[in-house]
């Protein structure tokens, strides 16, 4: 067999190797990138409003739903009517938590928590957000992330959940420093990457 018989033979391996990777890396791309929603909220109806919990913190400003902030010019919800506002318009740093429903992540490989967020500063000043969560209604609170920028269009947050359980919960802590408010939109859907065992 001659040295250019021998290399079709080599390149004919490599090409099928190529295939066959190629072939490999799709199927597990396509597993993991099947994603499930287990929970979803948009704050559309005053129901879906009162199935979360606030509470005061410090100050007595709450969070309400309406069509994006009160003031400013943010007129408009990301999806659907309306999102959730939190606004308090002084330099008392008012701070009062948005809790969620008690949500089952215990059949989850990969917990992400994404929403839209809108927050912009009012001059220099600016109200920010604090991300937490729990694994129980009676566990602390954990700081997953601080939101501390202004944001002066709908943008899309992804949080990684750690420590997902059955009783999982996340909190969003909102406080006053005199910016235009505090949007939350299309948020806490919960996905899971389905991976191979």
């Amino acid at each position: 067999m001659n040295d250019e018989n021998i290399n079709l033979n080599r390149f004919r391996h490599m090409k099928i190797k190529i295939l066959f990777s190629t072939i490999l890396v799709g199927c597990l791309l396509s597993a993991f990138s099947q994603n499930s929603i287990l929970f979803s909220e948009s704050f559309d109806t005053i129901s879906d409003f009162n199935n979360w919990t606030q509470v005061n913190v410090s100050g007595n400003a709450d969070w309400n739903i309406m069509q994006g902030l009160p003031y400013g010019g943010f007129d408009d919800s990301q999806d659907g009517t309306t999102n959730a506002v939190f606004n308090s318009y002084n330099y008392n740093e008012d701070q009062t938590m948005l809790i969620s429903p008690i949500m089952d992540l215990s059949s989850v490989d990969v917990a992400l928590l994404s929403f839209y967020l809108l927050q912009p500063a009012w001059s220099l000043d600016l109200d920010n957000l604090t991300l937490y969560y729990r694994t129980s209604v009676n566990s602390q609170w954990f700081e997953l992330e601080v939101f501390e920028n202004s944001i002066v269009e709908w943008k899309k947050q992804v949080v990684v959940l750690p420590d997902a359980c059955q009783t999982y919960q996340i909190a969003f802590l909102a406080q006053s420093g005199y910016g235009y408010g505090i949007g939350l939109d299309h948020l806490s859907r919960i996905i899971h990457a389905i991976s191979f065992v």
